[in-house]
């Protein structure tokens, strides 16, 4: 019995210490905004960095932590390294909710896990043309893929036309019956890096 209550009192010490260090970092960082209270844990190993880790090591040091996740996690960045938003997701998606994505600008970096550990999807380069970010990155176990923004901007980069161009190959070689279900899965999950490498956009993966 003594030793159930000092587990408890110690249990309830812990949820007090957790509570006071998150209601810090609210107020340290009033900008951070986090779906339902999740990402505190995230914040709180940032903060363990100090002042001499350049933006790509905060943003590893993160990458780390997410990289063997069983759901997507997305982090957004300023361009000092700093987190500005945390959202949770599904197993093969995710998205900031529209007060997280007011906040990232366009020298933001957005990171997100890859639980498949595949390369980006059409999605992720259509999101990162939506907000403008700087880069978009995808970690897929210890590697991490990266995408930059062109120099004459996403919408001038025509991934999202030459992706559909090639689904459209795809669809029609499989109506006239010339490709079988695997290799159907195996090109559709090459595709968007072949496309990436059709537009120059194509960067070498850093590693964790």
């Amino acid at each position: 019995m003594i030793k159930l209550l000092l587990k408890l009192v110690t249990d309830r010490l812990e949820t007090l210490s957790r509570g006071s260090k998150r209601a810090l970092l609210r107020e340290q960082q009033p900008h951070m905004v986090m779906n339902s209270g999740v990402g505190e844990d995230l914040l709180l190993e940032e903060n363990q960095l100090d002042a001499g880790h350049d933006t790509f090591e905060r943003i590893r040091h993160i990458e780390r932590q997410i990289a063997e996740a069983a759901i997507e996690i997305a982090v957004a960045f300023d361009a000092a390294g700093g987190i500005i938003a945390v959202m949770y997701g599904q197993p093969s998606t995710v998205q900031f909710d529209w007060k997280q994505e007011r906040l990232i600008m366009p020298e933001g970096i957005i990171t997100h896990n890859h639980p498949y550990k595949t390369y980006f999807s059409a999605d992720d380069v259509s999101y990162a043309h939506r907000l403008n970010v700087a880069e978009v990155r995808a970690v897929a176990g210890n590697r991490v893929h990266r995408m930059l923004r062109p120099p004459a901007g996403w919408a001038a980069c025509g991934f999202k036309g030459l992706y559909n161009s090639e689904m459209r190959k795809i669809d029609h070689r499989i109506n006239q019956g010339k490709i079988s279900k695997e290799q159907t899965k195996r090109e559709f999950l090459a595709l968007s890096e072949k496309c990436a490498k059709a537009l120059s956009l194509f960067t070498q993966p850093d590693t964790l």
